[in-house]
């Protein structure tokens, strides 16, 4: 039987905490960003409206047209600054001054 190496995504602890977000955040936001490519509603209802409404109002997520047959869950998309947001955390030696 052949094993295959799992590559597990780099976190910048360091820069998570100063900005005021955890690991919980990370893993919300990555849900949200993969929304796109996968049904992951019933994962993302487990986040909350109240931490929804939270990424919304600091421009991490946004929410598209769709179709009216979609739920408002099934519209939620990581914005710009969630991406870029992600991609940052997930940089080697990033710090906060990188991020403005």
């Amino acid at each position: 039987m052949e094993r295959k190496l799992i590559k597990m995504a780099y976190f910048n602890f360091i820069l998570l905490d100063k900005k005021g977000y955890s690991i919980e955040d990370v893993v919300y936001l990555q849900l949200i960003k993969q929304n796109r490519t996968e049904p992951l509603v019933t994962y993302i209802e487990k986040i909350g409206e109240n931490k929804l409404n939270e990424y919304e109002e600091q421009g991490l997520i946004i929410y598209i047209k769709g179709d009216a047959k979609e739920s408002k869950l099934e519209k939620v998309r990581l914005s710009k600054k969630g991406i870029d947001f992600l991609d940052l955390i997930e940089t080697p030696e990033v710090d906060e001054d990188d991020m403005k």
